[in-house]
């Protein structure tokens, strides 16, 4: 029976599993392996037979005899022999089996029964005010632990995210930009306006945060409806369930690791170099060089390498400290942190301290108080360096006049030297970060437990800036400080009810939360300045633009939802969520109300699949859900009023005020009605798990801000107007491979597809969410329509170049055009993946152990601005810098069929960046971490248990994107500036994401 069921997987399997370990294998390969007694050299031979408790066998048990290296493995009838002494102790383990110590003497033949470890198979998972095994989940809930990223280096929360789990998309859009956290989309958008972005909850603090990565004990992802409901208008985008660790009891663990990384950048723009450029600058246009320039330019004593000056080797030091223990009623852990790194780009450095602590007393047996407290810092210096101006600046020129000032582009680019904007002016930032939190849990009858939660959190943020009159000629130079702080409180109090009543297990809880958030913000800048060595802290040294702005916001939220869990024999499961938020943001309709549905079904509880061992699990689940959105600002709803001064026909200005936005009193909460189907397979004794879900996201009354056009007093007020929805499928592999006693592989597969489509638009043939775009872009690049994704490419569309040497473009009626209008845009290609993917490989071979991680994305397209202008001659980008832009134009190439780029003699021709020629295809692959590490045992070592590691993030990137990532992007919004995912894909010197070599050693004590 069972060799018919075996599948092939199975087989392969064991193979990895099967072979034995022979006598005197090195299992200790420090040498110090336990001495045997002489008296017990007397050897014998021992067979058996090991099955689970339904009289199943087991391949691939391991088998040592207790205190040597002597050992086997169960072959594929569960049998195993081994000669062993006289009186020897066989140690039987597995993975998800208890393990079992079973002493040989007066026996010849064993039949060990192992039994299925109930703590490693039903994994506690959190899942919003609350836990469940997972075994018992209704909702779709992934989750990553630290074993999983251990051997990634990370310096933020988000970038654990990163291909780790199906239907989460953490991208890299600003790549290698220090102190840029990932962006993250749970299952795609389900606002067309903005809001997109998950809520995070640290330890049930609400908009929580880590700044030490190596505090985080497991992360989890609430995906569906079900799950997500419980957070009611919060929840609409997905939840990210942070929990830290906690200490445990028994002897204190002192942790100390340093990492020391090396970053650049992998890859480099193909710039002409001084020489090259000038050429190319006479060939092309009246300008000329002298001689003595011409060998200046060819020596390299004249001339400037913008890449060279404003790329460098990025430098980060990594120090971390945890010293966790405990007794039975009180546990601890403290942590540390030191980061100090320099980025790819010249002068950008940023610097973060951290320290956490998390205490766990049991006061009395019916009083337990959990609490944390971190404290963090931050400091960052000129990291956003404008590579897109870097490219685009002429080589072939003087970098400084004699005064130190910083030279314009005389040839190519308009904008101010951007190597002057690094080196003379300051961009500077400073967070200070504290936060707490306080739990008190009773315990007042059995199984009745009541917490009463309080947290803060306190973020106050600076911004500095000064320009030096040195960054370019006739400047004038400036300052300005901003100063902000962000002050949240929440109280959570939760009643929890759990009982088992023969078969039937019920779980109710009922919660109450009052959150708090205010705003305050102060600035002061500008011009002038008598002396510059002050630079941004001498206000009163300005001589002109003195202004200054003040803000303040507050908003709150009042909520009480109650959820019941129950489960029929863990046969039948059923879960229910009701929860009603009230808001301060909405006038009319301040309450919405957020119920959820899910059911799931356990068939390897069934009577019919008792008599099979193939499936350990085998579970059918369904959910539906309401979640809300609220993402408007804290006053959207009323008409508010913006300072305006006027002249009234005289010399002089008098201040006054007109209406800037006007009242919404009947907006409402956006809506996500979402639904979902999963299925949660594992089988083969658990060494093979698969999760398959589909879902769908149908949102309804979009929150869209509509603008009021200037003939009738301009200005803009929020509207529910609209629908759309997102749908895909999500697939995650689990699998150990190989399991032999000294090798181990297990790898995991996610892959997820989504698609999202704007239904309704109320009644507007289309949107352009980009309307105000000019300068060099000369106008808008996308478009909203309905039955269209959210976000759409809008360009000509590109031929290919007539026989002067033209760009050719198709016009409407599907002739040919060297002057394209708006009316010949074709809507064409799409910023967001269709796909996204990740591959993740652990290797264990005795002490050390290999992970190899892969991840990717395919099925979208990025606007590549950047390889428009280093290729081309328009008003900002003068000349063309790019190698290719000028080898392969049409005015150099012999064969003009093979010309990519278009005549820039030819005074008929338009280049414009509003063209499929500069649209590409971005799928990659990137190998985004491969780690080496070795461990010493603190028995070989003596004081303690030492980790040397290797490892590399972003080894290489497999694309035929011609830019320097196919992922990253410019994400702003032109009309708000947050980032819209509206307007992603457009590569404008976008940074990316740099490659990093970190050595490792950590200290275990």
């Amino acid at each position: 029976m069972k060799k018919t069921i075996l599948s092939v997987f199975s087989f392969l399997l064991l193979l990895g599993s099967e072979l034995p370990v022979y006598a005197g294998q090195e299992l200790y390969p420090d040498g110090n392996s336990p001495e045997v007694d002489d008296n017990l050299k007397k050897q014998k031979t021992v067979q058996g037979i090991v099955t689970d408790t339904n009289g199943e066998p087991i391949i691939g048990v391991t088998i040592i005899e207790k205190g040597t290296t002597n050992g086997t493995t169960s072959d594929m009838d569960g049998k195993f022999s081994l000669t062993v002494n006289a009186n020897a102790v066989l140690t039987f383990s597995y993975l998800s089996y208890v393990q079992q110590e079973i002493p040989v003497t007066g026996q010849k033949f064993l039949k060990v029964t192992m039994r299925e470890d109930s703590e490693t198979l039903e994994e506690v998972v959190v899942i919003g005010y609350g836990t469940a095994k997972r075994n018992n989940l209704t909702g779709a809930v992934g989750s990553v632990n630290s074993e999983q990223f251990k051997m990634q280096p990370v310096k933020k929360a988000s970038e654990i995210l990163q291909g780790r789990m199906a239907g989460v998309q953490a991208s890299s859009y600003t790549g290698g930009q220090l102190g840029q956290d990932a962006n993250i989309r749970v299952r795609g958008v389900s606002s067309i306006n903005f809001g997109n972005d998950p809520l995070w909850v640290v330890d049930g603090v609400i908009g929580g945060s880590v700044s030490n990565p190596a505090d985080i004990a497991s992360i989890e992802v609430l995906k569906d409806a079900s799950s997500t409901a419980i957070y009611g208008s919060r929840g609409a985008n997905g939840v990210i369930l942070v929990t830290t660790k906690h200490g445990t009891t028994g002897k204190a663990r002192v942790e100390v690791s340093s990492e020391i990384g090396i970053s650049n950048m992998p890859k480099r723009f193909d710039l002409m170099n001084p020489f090259e450029y000038a050429q190319a600058l006479q060939n092309m246009t009246d300008t000329r060089f002298s001689e003595e320039d011409m060998a200046a330019f060819q020596n390299g004593t004249r001339g400037v390498d913008y890449q060279d000056l404003m790329l460098q080797t990025g430098i980060s030091q990594d120090y971390k400290l945890s010293i966790s223990g405990g007794s039975k009623k009180t546990k601890y852990m403290v942590s540390g942190l030191f980061l100090n790194q320099s980025g790819i780009t010249a002068e950008s450095h940023l610097r973060r301290f951290g320290f956490r602590t998390n205490l766990d007393s049991q006061v009395t047996p019916w009083l337990n108080i959990v609490s944390n407290i971190e404290a963090s810092t931050e400091s960052s210096h000129n990291t956003g360096a404008n590579l897109f101006v870097m490219a685009n600046y002429s080589p072939a020129m003087n970098l400084t006049d004699a005064d130190g000032v910083y030279q314009k582009d005389p040839y190519c680019s308009i904008s101010a030297n951007p190597y002057g904007a690094l080196m003379a002016n300051d961009s500077d930032g400073e967070n200070y970060n504290v936060k707490g939190m306080v739990d008190f849990r009773f315990n007042i009858l059995d199984g009745l437990t009541f917490s009463a939660q309080g947290a803060f959190n306190l973020l106050n943020t600076s911004s500095y800036s000064f320009s030096s009159s040195k960054r370019e000629p006739s400047a004038i130079s400036s300052m300005g400080n901003s100063m902000s702080r962000t002050v949240t409180y929440q109280q959570t109090n939760n009643l929890t009810y759990q009982k088992s009543f023969g078969d039937h297990n019920l779980t109710a809880t009922g919660v109450f939360e009052i959150y708090s958030k205010e705003y305050k913000n102060v600035g002061v800048s500008g011009q002038d300045l008598l002396s510059e060595k002050t630079g941004y802290w001498n206000i009163k040294a300005t001589q002109s633009g003195l202004s200054g702005t003040t803000n303040y916001t507050k908003e709150q939220m009042v909520s009480a939802f109650g959820r019941i869990m129950y489960n029929y024999k863990n046969r039948y499961y059923l879960t229910g969520t009701i929860r009603a938020d009230g808001s301060s943001k909405f006038m009319n309709h301040k309450w919405g109300y957020f119920p959820s549905a899910a059911a799931a079904w356990n068939l390897t509880e069934e009577g019919f699949m008792k008599d099979q061992n193939l499936f350990q699990l085998l579970k059918l689940r369904a959910s539906f859900g309401v979640t809300g959105n609220q993402a408007i600002n804290a006053y959207g709803t009323l008409g508010l009023m913006t300072l305006a001064n006027y002249s009234y026909g005289t010399g002089s200005l008098y201040p006054g005020y007109w209406q800037n936005s006007f009242s919404a009193p009947d907006l409402t909460w956006e809506k996500t009605y979402s639904y979902d189907a999963g299925i949660d397979i594992s089988m083969l004794n658990h060494r093979l798990n698969l999760t398959v879900d589909w879902y769908r996201k149908n949102t309804k009354d979009l929150l869209f801000a509509k603008t009021i056009p200037y003939f009738n007093g301009g200005g803009s007020y929020w509207s529910n107007v609209g629908k759309m929805y997102s749908t895909g499928w999500e697939f995650t592999l689990e699998a150990d491979l190989i399991r032999k006693l000294n090798f181990e592989w297990s790898t995991t597969f996610t892959a997820s597809c989504l698609h999202t489509e704007v239904t309704d638009l109320d009644g507007e043939e289309q949107l352009i969410p980009d309307a105000s775009r000019g300068g060099l872009m000369e106008g808008s690049v996308f478009i909203m329509k309905e039955g269209l994704p959210i976000s759409n490419f809008h360009l000509f569309k590109w031929l290919g170049l007539d026989e002067n040497g033209a760009n050719l473009y198709q016009t409407a009626d599907g002739g040919t055009t060297t002057s394209p209008v708006d009316a010949d845009r074709i809507i064409t290609g799409n910023p967001i993946p269709k796909w996204n993917l990740g591959w993740n490989n652990t290797f264990r071979y005795k002490n050390w152990e290999l992970n190899v991680f892969f991840r990717g994305s395919t099925g979208f397209q990025r606007l590549n601005i950047t390889r428009f202008a280093t290729s081309t001659m328009v008003p900002e980008s003068r000349f063309i810098t790019s190698r290719e832009g000028y080898e392969k134009s049409w005015d150099i190439v012999a064969n003009k069929a093979d010309a990519e780029f278009a005549s820039s003699k030819n005074a008929q021709n338009r280049s414009t960046p509003r063209s499929t020629q500069w649209l590409e295809d971005a799928d990659f692959v990137r190998l985004q971490n491969l780690s080496l590490m070795y461990t010493l045992p603190k028995k070989t070592t003596r004081f303690a248990d030492i980790t040397l590691g290797v490892s590399a993030q972003n080894l290489f990137t497999l694309t035929k994107y011609k830019g320097l990532d196919p992922e990253s992007s410019t994400t702003s919004s032109t009309s708000t500036g947050a980032v819209s995912d509206k307007e992603l894909g457009l590569d404008y010197g976008s940074y990316p994401s740099a490659r990093t070599f970190t050595f490792t050693v950590k200290l275990g004590f």
